[in-house]
């Protein structure tokens, strides 16, 4: 009787294997009955810029795009968590800023996303409205004077932590002043997320 089960299985393994080579992945019966067989076939790998954190996956518009020191961001958040800082993501960043001459900061999708209030962004913009040349160049409002008006809190910096990083480190090493440390920014309001 021994002998009759281990036919039995030999021939099931043969089975499984025959079908998994055949492509008919879900047709052997250790499958139909519920067993968990590895699959042969590779699946494709989640690339890390199509991965969203939770936060940034279901952010609402944003309020307003302004530059932004970056001295201004923290990334420690409040709700969530976010990625870990990755070391060659920075280096590779600080080496494209050396190659292009400095960082491409013009480029939407290079903006960074951050959290504030809706109120903070009024209080912002009806600072800068009576004063004049609180636009740079691009027509983009200037938050450099955040602190001045709305207190010394740092915003939470929710995408662009590796911009940030390595911004610094090039400034540093190319013994820039700390006026090149600003980013345009894309504030979201935090009472607006679900």
């Amino acid at each position: 009787m021994r002998k009759t089960n281990d036919s039995n299985g030999a021939e099931s393994r043969k089975r499984r294997r025959e079908s998994v080579s055949n492509g008919e992945e879900g047709s052997d019966p250790a499958r139909q009955e519920g067993h968990r067989v590895p699959s042969t076939a590779k699946r494709p790998a989640l690339e890390p810029k199509h991965a969203k954190s939770t936060i940034t996956a279901r952010m609402p518009t944003s309020i307003i795009t302004a530059r932004m020191p970056t001295k201004l961001l923290t990334t420690n958040w409040s709700v969530g968590s976010k990625r870990l800082l990755n070391r060659r993501n920075v280096q590779q960043l600080k080496r494209a800023f050396v190659q292009l001459g400095g960082p491409k900061r013009d480029l939407e999708e290079h903006h960074l996303k951050v959290l504030c209030t809706g109120a903070q962004v009024h209080r912002m913009m009806k600072q800068l409205g009576s004063q004049d040349g609180t636009k740079q160049a691009g027509g983009m409002p200037d938050f450099t004077i955040w602190p001045d008006v709305n207190g010394r809190e740092q915003l939470e910096l929710l995408a662009g932590q590796h911009r940030v990083r390595a911004l610094e480190e090039w400034v540093k090493e190319a013994d820039l002043g700390e006026e090149e440390l600003w980013w345009p920014c894309k504030f979201y309001d935090k009472g607006k997320l679900a």
